[in-house]
């Protein structure tokens, strides 16, 4: 259950803690189940037990619940609840600082020292209570068989308490079965992580940004990814007039040679999703500037003609695959790629050349998949091989943007006049400046891992991916 389910590696409150003293309470092998054993003679002859871990910080929200199971003669003074982990045995969580309770034989809700305050139903045989924590708000709420009985108290949570599921019993003969997450819960827990998710979207979609703005952003990204049939679309359905269409034009793309690369770009991008690698290189040897970035330009010894042309090469090997053109893909792997097997990546020893700088980022991946290609080739049919994942529409995608950006790089120096003609420039000394929507997703992500970290890491951490719904596969799913 997404939003529900900690980070791998962190631990998830699971069964009872029987490590502690018990009082008057007698727990079932599993560590599952708590019956009341004691005579309940003094207000402290009470049972109460916590669970083995507290409830992570990193949730959107956190949630257990427990089966009541009590005698006719029962009094039902159960709580289910949270505590701090110096809670005093022999005390009814609610009674004391630190801990929170919903009590079963009057229904009220109580926290820090017995404060009661009128909430929900006393329990019954066979009802189902729960127990949760909104974490981004510190919201403590509580459900009655599926019910949510809305919020018991806000501002608590591991930011200021390290709060453990709890549970405290004093009438004999009764008992609770806990369900940390193992079975389905009664209650829609998800249903709480997409109505917190919802509000937040809801504040966002509040923000009013002039379509000047919006359509301004959305065409710079459109352009710098040269999508140009695209653009064209866009231009047309948000009626932006020509004459403005032009100076945008202008502004989004640098002249070289009286024209910008965006309709070259375009070109590539275009046949490389098609998976025609040959149509694409075709595009930049009638290129001026794209010409540079292939290896038959002998003034080009840099650094962005090596990746490039690798990430063509691997490509193109990949489609012949696809083909079931095992001898050709064999033949153009060791024509074009086996020079780059086990070549280092060519900005490593560069003075400035960081482990964050794009240009080494976009080696890593050409290297990687360099690797990938040639493993490939051991495969009889591609489509049902372990790397069968190069053959997907987005890889075809990436060696697009690769390209592009290597454009955009060299077309952004040349124009500068940063270098003499003919030379290939630095791929450190300048690059292509991201686009303005990107940078904004860029801060957006730096902002929102900040108010993370001012509010305690308390909450479920910020997914990009998510925010745009594009769910990681790899995020766990599972319900606690």
């Amino acid at each position: 259950m997404e939003g529900c389910t900690s980070s791998p590696g962190r631990l998830m409150p699971s069964a009872l803690n029987t490590a502690a003293p018990l009082y008057s309470l007698q727990i079932s092998k599993d560590k599952l189940n708590v019956r009341y054993v004691g005579e309940a003679r003094t207000e402290y002859d009470v049972g109460a037990v916590r669970a083995d871990h507290p409830v992570p910080q990193n949730l959107a929200v956190y949630y257990f619940e427990a089966t009541v199971d009590m005698p006719p003669t029962s009094l039902g003074k159960m709580r289910v609840g949270f505590c701090s982990h110096s809670f005093k045995a022999g005390r009814h969580f609610g009674a004391e600082k630190g801990s929170f309770a919903y009590c079963g034989d009057d229904g009220a809700f109580r926290h820090e020292d017995n404060v009661r305050e009128a909430y929900g139903h006393p329990f019954r045989s066979g009802d189902v209570v729960g127990a949760g924590i909104v974490l981004s708000r510190g919201a403590l709420f509580f459900t009655h068989n599926g019910q949510n009985l809305g919020v018991a108290r806000s501002g608590v949570g591991p930011r200021t308490h390290v709060l453990f599921p709890a549970v405290s019993l004093h009438s004999p003969g009764e008992s609770l079965k806990l369900n940390f997450g193992a079975e389905p819960f009664m209650f829609d827990v998800a249903g709480v992580v997409a109505e917190e998710r919802a509000k937040e979207e809801g504040q966002v979609s509040d923000i009013e940004v002039p379509a000047a703005v919006s359509h301004e952003l959305v065409r710079g990204t459109l352009a710098h990814y040269g999508y140009a049939r695209t653009l064209a679309a866009f231009e047309q359905a948000s009626g932006i007039a020509a004459a403005r269409r032009e100076g945008l034009r202008r502004r989004a793309a640098r002249a070289v040679d009286g024209e910008g690369t965006l309709a070259l770009r375009a070109g590539v991008r275009t046949a490389l999703l098609a998976g025609n690698v040959e149509a694409a290189e075709d595009l930049m040897r009638r290129d001026s500037i794209a010409r540079r970035l292939l290896p038959e330009d002998r003034l080009s010894t840099h650094t962005w003609r090596d990746l490039v042309w690798t990430a063509l090469s691997c490509q193109g090997v990949v489609e012949l695959a696809r083909a079931g053109d095992a001898p050709r893909a064999l033949a153009f792997a060791r024509e074009r790629i086996a020079p780059f097997v086990s070549a280092p990546c060519p900005l490593a020893h560069e003075p400035g050349a960081g482990a964050g700088h794009d240009a080494c980022k976009i080696c890593v991946h050409v290297q990687g998949m360099v690797r990938e290609c040639m493993g490939l080739l051991a495969y009889p049919d591609a489509a049902t091989s372990p790397l069968a994942h190069l053959l997907a529409p987005s890889e075809r995608e990436r060696t697009a943007d690769i390209v592009n950006s290597a454009i955009l790089t060299l077309e952004a120096a040349l124009g500068e006049g940063e270098h003499p003609p003919g030379a290939f420039p630095d791929a450190r000394s300048s690059g292509s400046t991201p686009p303005a929507l990107v940078r904004c997703l860029h801060q957006l992500c730096a902002a929102r891992h900040l108010l993370h970290e001012l509010n305690g890491r308390q909450g479920e951490p910020f997914s990009l991916r998510r925010a745009l719904g594009d769910a990681d596969p790899d995020e766990p799913m599972a319900g606690a």
